[in-house]
């Protein structure tokens, strides 16, 4: 972890030290703009009123082309300092992130759902969920795909099907993760904001915004052929009659009057069909930009694994169609002013050329719903690889192909708390049930949830932090976190009740690890006593593996009578002058609690 911070702190340092030169470079390229405008502009005027015009003329035309050259390489100037803003900002959110600062990535709080079988109870969306420490999404749909990676809830076809796609899924960001100056442009392509969901670039908007734009009827004139043709001539007309007002064979009021007729031209013969390209295209620009930003990232590296490989073909497939749009994007950027519309139609009759291009765009258009998909693919993997490099203490979990539940994970952490968390082994066998006792604090919940996170980050394609987990693909059902609904009318044991029939309506033929923290805690000891095993035994008539934290020792004598498929864990803890946790967990029941200790000891402080 520190070489990797080390080197987000170098890369910034460096980062922080080009922007300052690009913004040097832009002050002077801004001077240098007005001071050859300005210089042009008295040269037209010389041209029309002393002589010699044609080398007044000449001048201009020089100075002319000067301005225009300056103010493109400016456009450039100004793009690499944006480039380099964003770059520098998420190199240090990524810093942020090893200081325990998660503040910069998005929480999913729109995810928050706590009817899911496992996403509430197991953080995975909200404040320091798993969801902000794994995002790096930059794209509406790349974030909603590693959602629905992390949220899957029942194992969907051949299981076969399933490790090979989850593989392919972790072989894919494990490439990635070798390609960190790639990785971090991509991050850089959002939108430029110190707010994770005002960085995303719309997909979903852009989506619809192309349709529309595929969709927009302009006048039959405007075909593609008749715009390029009578561009072609008029344009051809205008240059040689400035040549020949160089040259002294003719007035220079003709060159001035052909490009009068050239703005008259551009106004009427298209009718308003460039302000309703303008009107169509305002909400893509920036989209677009982005998009195509992330594609240009994309096509230009080096990939081996067979998905990193497959999204390079398909974007390349797409990559012109929207190349093209943004030519159309960067016309229209051009002559977005006065001054640009007078001198680009003037000296290229721009406004043909966004008409013919849009209508050619029009009929070579790309499958946008197969772009934003490929494109929405590699975000999700983006996000996956960056943890990869985040966590090089993870490790990549097994996967076997069998119908029953395999879970058997050596050194278990949970990845909230790294390698400061002591290791534990969760070696859980098909239909068998873990009763884990134990004191407040002593480690029971934390373990389960641990048990589940390495669970969801391995299906999900991610590492797990492990010596080594090996699993079958198979369904996840907790219920740990259970509150009351004051609003609805639901107490407290009402929400219980209601939580254990959506486990009960799920249960089937299907291999379901169930994690249980406290059953039934909202009644009495007896009844919950009571409860609690009837519940277990309609459990274990079913295809279910199940960890059960509890307070109640008694329900350990379920063990008793059920040895072959129950069993007893605890986290014990010491008890003499002080309170300590080894926070490993060992077989048998917990002797010790802590409760009566710790409050006696609170009353005699006071005293």
């Amino acid at each position: 972890m520190t070489n990797r911070l080390q080197d987000l702190d170098q890369h910034t340092t460096r980062l922080q030290q080009q922007l300052t030169l690009l913004r040097h470079k832009s002050q002077w390229f801004t001077v240098a703009q007005i001071g050859l405008f300005l210089a042009a502009v008295g040269m037209v005027a010389c041209a029309i009123t002393y002589q010699p015009k044609a080398l007044y003329a000449f001048l201009a035309a020089v100075l002319f082309a000067g301005y225009l050259l300056l103010r493109r390489t400016d456009g450039r100037n100004s793009r690499d300092i944006e480039q380099k803003q964003r770059l520098i900002a998420a190199y240090q959110r990524e810093i942020g992130y090893f200081h325990g600062d998660y503040s910069g990535f998005d929480e999913g709080k729109e995810f928050v759902n706590p009817s899911h079988p496992f996403s509430f109870d197991l953080d995975l969306f909200g404040k320091d969920s798993l969801f902000q420490r794994v995002c790096r999404a930059v794209t509406v749909g790349g974030r909603n795909l590693l959602a629905q990676w992390l949220t899957k809830e029942t194992v969907d076809g051949n299981r076969k099907d399933i490790i090979a796609t989850i593989v392919q899924r972790r072989q894919a960001a494990e490439e990635l993760a070798r390609h960190d100056d790639f990785l971090m442009s991509i991050k850089a392509s959002g939108q430029h904001s110190d707010k994770a969901e005002e960085r995303l670039l719309r997909t979903d908007w852009l989506a619809e915004a192309l349709t529309a734009a595929h969709a927009l009827e302009l006048p039959k004139r405007c075909s593609p052929r008749w715009l390029r043709g009578i561009r072609a001539v008029m344009l051809i007309g205008f240059y040689l009659s400035v040549v020949a007002a160089l040259t002294g064979s003719v007035s220079v009021v003709l060159p001035i009057t052909w490009g009068t007729l050239h703005l008259l031209f551009a106004t009427i013969f298209p009718g308003n069909s460039v302000r309703r390209i303008m009107t169509t295209l305002q909400n893509i620009h920036t989209l677009s930009e982005g998009l195509d930003r992330i594609i240009r990232l994309t096509l230009a590296e080096e990939f081996n694994e067979e998905v990193n490989k497959t999204l390079q073909t398909s974007l390349r497939q797409q990559a012109a169609s929207l190349a093209e749009m943004e030519q159309i994007l960067q016309d229209i950027d051009n002559r977005n002013n006065e001054a640009g519309i007078l001198l680009f139609n003037v000296f290229a009759l721009i406004d043909l050329n966004i008409v013919r291009r849009f209508k050619l765009w029009q009929q070579r258009s790309a499958d946008f719903e197969a772009l934003i998909s490929s494109v929405s693919l590699l975000d999700a993997l983006v996000s996956l690889a960056s943890y990869r490099q985040n966590e090089p203490a993870t490790t990549w979990p097994t996967f076997v192909d069998t119908p029953s539940m395999v879970f058997e994970g050596k050194g278990l952490r949970h990845p909230f708390l790294g390698m400061k968390a002591v290791a534990n082994d969760a070696m859980l066998q098909d239909r068998n049930f873990y009763i884990i006792t134990g004191a407040n604090m002593a480690g029971k919940s934390t373990y389960l949830r641990t048990v589940g996170i390495s669970w969801i980050t391995a299906m999900a394609g991610l590492p797990v932090y492990a010596e080594h987990l090996t699993l079958s693909p198979c369904r996840l059902f907790t219920g740990m976190r259970t509150s009351d609904d004051l609003t609805h009318g639901i107490s407290y044991f009402n929400a219980e009740l209601l939580r254990l029939k959506q486990l009960i309506d799920v249960l089937d033929d299907t291999p379901t690890l169930v994690i249980l923290d406290e059953i039934l805690r909202g009644t009495n000891s007896k009844d919950k006593l009571h409860g609690s095993q009837i519940f277990l035994e309609y459990l274990s008539q079913h295809n279910v593996t199940a960890i059960i934290a509890t307070h109640d020792l008694e329900l350990s004598q379920m063990a008793e009578n059920h040895g072959d498929r129950f069993h007893n864990y605890c986290f014990e803890i010491s008890i003499g002058e002080q309170v300590s946790y080894d926070y490993r967990i060992t077989p048998g029941i917990a002797k010790n609690q802590n409760a009566t200790y710790l409050l006696k000891k609170m009353i005699a402080e006071k005293d």
